[in-house]
């Protein structure tokens, strides 16, 4: 009996539909659709004129029998492959989305029976009962009952909807899931008598949830609402930047809460998630990482931008330090979290001061991704041209000192003066002067007792000093291919002067010039001296710049180094060992393009982050149309360049089909307003010199010549050939400067006395066998039958070289070089069974 009068009731369901002129006239005005799914409103003028037209409770009926049509057919089309019936099915459902909207005004009962049919009636759907206007029909009731009082009977149906949803599995619709539910909670709260401010917590179930929420229940009873306030506001906070109404109505609970309650408590929040790991969770054919779930992400976007009405340096740091973890990578997936990330940036740049700057100029060196580069800098030129001066200005001035004086600062505590220094290697050493003078190297227990906060402090600092330098010394070094020039006031108040970058400028060698003539100095115990040693004394007329050994006679160059490898001192950034690139004949036969880096095979993931390092733009080359070739790209603003390195991609993939090797091409320089390929003998000498000098490095390290596997187990056997040319080939310019610098290392070091050096080898002379080390792939080949010897470095091995000075830092092949003759020197004490058996075999 029940199945006749349920027949009945379709049959009157099709006969209202398919009879309607609405729906007839939408299907008329559709035709037919390749992609139903796509279809809009702007598709069907007509009919949803003609609905609207209709009175409330006519739009109400319809909509009814339009759900009940829809799923009907939906669940027809599933069974039989019906396109024409889905894709009536899909003219119904938009146009309930007409007809409930929150401008309409339905009685109770049509909203009662709406809800429940959207709760009962969404099988079939991709995003389930999402799939109907929910918001549309909240919004209709909470218009209709502005001051709440909403009547059983609407919050029994949307209670219904609430079930459905919260019992709907977990996917990529979660983050509109809970918000709908919210909003329904919303709702029903607002029907209770007497409401107070409706209780809001994070909605998704994260890491950060599960210490905020318990926090936000644990605030006092007074305080509590001003916080669901603030949740419910920040829960809305949509777009890529905030309204102004955004942000007032925010700034607005600040107030009511207070100013240092609110920055307290987020600087926490924040503080914990720049610490938060990713989760992985694990599935059946790929692992996904959960970190923040969507909806939280959007809050606490919404918390950041609500700092900035309320910025301090505290509260600036954190920021930072949750920026820094948002642009983390996760390998195979990308960012973190890079809508939160993008936040932050924007929040970053609100600083009216220098410390915000400060912590965009750390993030443009550290994160890789282009489009965030770009994103930062155009922040960062933003400010500048605010401030009236150059962006390379703006990030001078906002460096941190970090109060040190000539490297060292002084912080009392509890019968112990804390003394911090800043090495030249960037490490920051901290010793306990006691009140005896005598120095204590343990923190000492009554500071951890009594002062522990203000220890926690003093390592944050030592950690930001330590990243500060690491950062500036990378800046310093990129600025090598702008060219700059600055006034003696502003190179004194910012490099020389300054505590922290003091510490890196008065190591390099600087360039004065006036009236066309200029002196080449350096910082010596205290006052500055030219190439010869004689005291120079800089002015206010000066124009200030780096030397580079490019602008300089072959003379000169060898004076400075030798200079610094006598007085051993170590430069922070490679300079009087820098290697130089000139103009070739070949080059200036080619004319538009250079050949000198071409014909290698690198390891493309490798490359890709060594450009990434080195501020150059490159998409990794796969297995799909335009995959096969690629280009990275290097703009010089300064001289209105852009630096290009062609490479080919090699047909290997990787299960993500990422090609796993390239070979390198041609290099080129295009002026940015335009494609025209330049000559090379126009380029500037140091810009042509610093671009060759990076592609050197990409090759020099991510050439397969450097990897000992490559040879017997690895790679592809089509370029073997290649492998046995470069490993033991001739010397790259990079590798020329190894040599150099161990023509002058060698004879102090202790296997000095067996050891000799030709064109391309360091030779060394164990007590078992001859071993040649090549200067530049560090490759090793043993004497009488050039047998090669497979010597992997490990950590281990750097030990080696800590007492051995460097006259600059970070050559690791120079290192491993050391390394491995100092090792070999006395071949008969190795205990490495994979190195011993090699040797010994004939």
């Amino acid at each position: 009996m029940f199945d006749f009068f349920n027949g009945l009731f379709q049959k009157e369901v099709q006969s209202v539909v398919a009879d309607h002129p609405i729906v007839t006239r939408a299907l008329k005005e559709t035709g037919k659709q390749d992609y139903w799914y796509d279809l809009k409103t702007s598709d069907i003028p007509e009919a949803v004129a003609m609905l609207q037209a209709l009175t409330d409770k006519e739009k109400a009926d319809l909509a009814l029998h339009l759900v009940l049509f829809s799923q009907e057919h939906r669940t027809a089309s599933r069974a039989a492959s019906l396109g024409d019936v889905d894709g009536k099915a899909y003219i119904c459902e938009l146009l309930v989305a007409q007809a409930v909207r929150a401008n309409s005004r339905f009685d109770d009962a049509d909203i009662a029976a709406i809800a429940n049919a959207f709760a009962d009636h969404h099988r079939y759907f991709y995003n389930g009962l999402l799939g109907w206007p929910l918001r549309s029909l909240i919004a209709m009731v909470k218009k209709k009952y502005p001051k709440g009082n909403i009547t059983p009977q609407i919050t029994g149906a949307f209670d219904n909807i609430k079930y459905h949803l919260k019992a709907a599995s977990k996917d990529h619709f979660e983050k509109e899931r809970l918000k709908v539910i919210e909003q329904i909670d919303n709702v029903l709260f607002g029907a209770q008598p007497d409401a107070a401010v409706k209780p809001v917590y994070f909605l998704g179930e994260d890491q950060f949830a599960t210490y905020a929420n318990p926090m936000i229940k644990g605030f006092a009873e007074e305080e509590r609402p001003h916080w669901f306030r603030l949740l419910a506001h920040c829960q809305n906070a949509s777009g890529s930047k905030p309204s102004k109404k955004f942000l007032t109505d925010g700034s607005a609970l600040i107030q009511q809460l207070g100013r240092d309650r609110f920055v307290e408590v987020i600087s926490d929040w924040f503080h914990f998630i720049a610490r938060m790991r990713e989760q992985m969770i694990p599935g059946r054919y790929i692992n996904t990482y959960l970190f923040l779930a969507s909806v939280n992400t959007e809050c606490v976007r919404g918390f950041v931008w609500l700092s900035t009405t309320v910025l301090d340096k505290p509260l600036i740091d954190a920021v930072a330090a949750m920026a820094g973890r948002a642009y983390n990578k996760i390998p195979g997936v990308g960012h973190t979290c890079a809508a939160l990330g993008n936040a932050t940036l924007y929040a970053l740049a609100t600083d009216k001061g220098f410390d915000g700057v400060n912590h965009l100029s750390r993030l443009n060196l550290k994160v890789k991704q282009a489009a965030t580069q770009k994103m930062i800098e155009t922040y960062l030129n933003a400010i500048a041209q605010e401030k009236g001066i150059g962006t390379d200005m703006i990030e001078d001035l906002a460096v941190d000192g970090f109060d040190l004086a000539d490297g060292c600062k002084l912080l009392p505590f509890i019968d112990y003066t804390a003394q911090i220094v800043l090495e030249h290697n960037g490490k920051v050493t901290l010793s306990w002067l006691k009140k005896d003078g005598s120095v204590q190297k343990s923190d000492p227990a009554a500071v951890k007792e009594q002062q522990a906060k203000e220890l926690k402090e003093l390592k944050a600092d030592i950690k930001a000093i330590e990243t500060a330098y690491a950062t500036q010394r990378e800046r310093l070094d990129r600025s090598f291919r702008a060219e700059r020039q600055m006034s003696w006031e502003h190179f004194n108040n910012c490099f020389h002067q300054h505590g922290l970058l003091s510490q890196i400028s008065r190591r390099m060698i600087w360039r004065f010039e006036k009236d066309d003539l200029h002196t080449d100095a350096v910082f010596v115990n205290g006052a500055w001296q030219d190439g010869d040693g004689a005291a120079f004394v800089p002015g206010d007329t000066f124009m200030i710049s780096l030397w580079h050994p490019a602008t300089d006679t072959v003379a000169n160059v060898k004076r400075w180094r030798d200079h610094f490898t006598n007085a051993q001192i170590q430069q922070p950034v490679k300079q009087a060992y820098r290697e130089v690139y000139l103009l070739t004949d070949a080059e200036v036969r080619t004319n538009t393009y250079s050949n000198r880096m071409a014909g290698h095979i690198l390891k493309q993931h490798q490359f890709n982050s060594l450009t990434k390092a080195r501020g150059w733009r490159y998409d990794l080359q796969g297995g799909f149309d335009g995959g096969s070739d690629g280009t990275a790209r290097l703009t010089l603003p300064q001289q209105k360049l852009v630096a290009e390195f062609w490479t080919n991609g090699i047909d290997d993939l990787n299960e993500m089909g990422i090609m796993n090797y390239v070979s390198t091409d041609q290099v080129r320089f295009r002026k940015t307003n335009n494609w025209d390929a330049i000559p090379i003998q126009d380029i500037p000498v140091v810009a042509l010199s610093e671009v060759m000098r990076d592609v050197d490095l990409f090759v020099g390290v991510a050439s397969v010549g450097n990897d000992p596997n490559w040879r017997d187990n690895g790679g592809l056997r089509a370029y073997h050939d290649y492998w046995q040319q470069y490993a033991f080939g001739d010397l790259s310019e990079n590798a020329k400067s190894r040599r150099e610098i161990l023509e002058r290392l060698v004879p102090a070091l202790k296997f000095g006395k067996v050891s000799t050096l030709t064109d391309k080898f360091l030779i060394v002379k164990g007590k078992m066998r001859t071993y040649k080390i090549h200067l530049g792939s560090t490759n090793i080949l043993m004497e009488p039958n050039d047998q090669y010897l497979c010597i992997v470095p490990d950590r281990s091995m750097k030990s080696l070289t800590t007492n051995v000075f460097l006259p600059f830092e970070g050559d690791a092949g120079l290192s491993i070089i050391i390394s491995k003759a100092t090792l070999l020197a006395d071949d008969d004490k190795i205990t490495d069974e994979s190195i011993t058996r090699q040797i010994k075999r004939n």
